[in-house]
Order: structure tokens, then sequence, then C-alpha cells
């Protein structure tokens, strides 16, 4: 039994993907690598019209009467003109190397700057970092989890060496409550920043 069959005929309990779904997926496999082969086709018809002379405005008018509304568009005839005339005649893409990594560089020179100091506004680490504000901003709020509060940023979630800190700090309290009678009377808060004022 084919594997289509079986999703047809839902051989497994467990299977997931039905036949409406595997036809679906299918379909679209097939229209990406049609879309590929009409692109090919076409760039090898562009590459015809300018072998015969003709200019990049008269190719993509042909183009539009053959393809219709999968035509390439202006910029990408004359894109492939330009390609041609300059001695590159595939009509293949070129190899990508990919995308450079910035994002974690980025990430890594804004955090820096505000272990620096953390009341550095949003406008202040764009200028150090070199990146526009909605660069910083999106690197704070989405990478960095961090939020401004009381006037500097501070992280949403703590690092280890900031959980280590305030277990010691809420361990020190604790110790503090244990011995020294009426501690808490002796604490003042304001707008969740806790301030000591025990005097020994």
């Amino acid at each position: 039994m084919s594997w289509l069959e079986q999703l047809e005929v839902g051989h497994s309990e467990n299977c997931l993907v039905t036949a409406g779904h595997a036809f679906k997926m299918f379909l679209w496999i097939l229209l990406v690598l049609v879309s590929f082969e009409c692109r090919l086709e076409q760039r090898a018809n562009i590459k015809f019209c300018w072998k015969s002379g003709l200019t990049p405005i008269n190719a993509w008018r042909s183009l539009c009467a053959a393809y219709g509304n999968d035509c390439l568009l202006k910029a990408q005839v004359r894109f492939w003109f330009r390609r041609f005339a300059s001695g590159d005649e595939c009509i293949k893409d070129k190899a990508r190397t990919g995308r450079p990594i910035t994002r974690q560089r980025n990430m890594q020179q804004i955090s820096a700057a505000l272990d620096q100091d953390r009341h550095k506004s949003i406008c202040q680490l764009s200028e150090e970092v070199d990146l526009p504000e909605t660069s910083v901003h999106r690197v704070l709020h989405n990478d960095l989890t961090m939020s401004k509060k009381s006037c500097k940023f501070v992280p949403h979630v703590l690092s280890a060496e900031q959980q280590r800190h305030w277990m010691r700090l809420s361990a020190d309290n604790l110790d503090l409550l244990r011995t020294v009678p009426r501690f808490l009377e002796k604490i003042i808060t304001c707008d969740e920043t806790w301030v000591s004022v025990y005097k020994q």
C-alpha cells in the first residue's frame, strides 16, 4: 500500500496528516516548482531578446503578452539585461552566503552599554552603538526582554548572577528579621524599591 493510499484510508489512528492536507501540501510544492521553472523560462526568453537586440521595455512587453499575470516585473527584466550585458549570461541565481550575523553583535553591544549605565535612554543607546532607535528598542524589548522602570532598564527575567545576589540579600534580611526586634518596622518601601534604614 502506498503512502498516499495509507493517508486516504487513514491507516494509522495517530496520523495527524489527512489526505486533504497532504494534497494541499503537494499542490503548494508543485506551485513553487512551477513558479521557479517559469522564472527560469522567462529568464531564458529575456536572454534571447537581449541577444536579438531588443530593448528591455520591448522584451518586457513580449513577456507580458506570453505570460500575462505571471510575467516578471520591468525592473527584473532590466536587471537581467544589465547582467547579460556585463558578461554573465547564466540564467540561474548566484549562490548566496546568507544574511550576515549582526543580531548577536547588536545584542552584545547594547547589553554592554547598559551594563555601564542602566539609566541611558534609547536615544543615547542608539547614538552609542550606532543603530536606529527602532532597532535598539526591538533588541531591548524582544531579545533582551527588558523594560524601562524607575528610569533604568531592568530585565524581566533575572540572570543567574542577579538571582544569587537577590537570594543573598533576601537571606540577610531573613536573618535580620529573626535576630533584630521590630525589624519590619524599620523598612521603608517606595515604588518597587526596598530601602533599609536599619542601624545597629
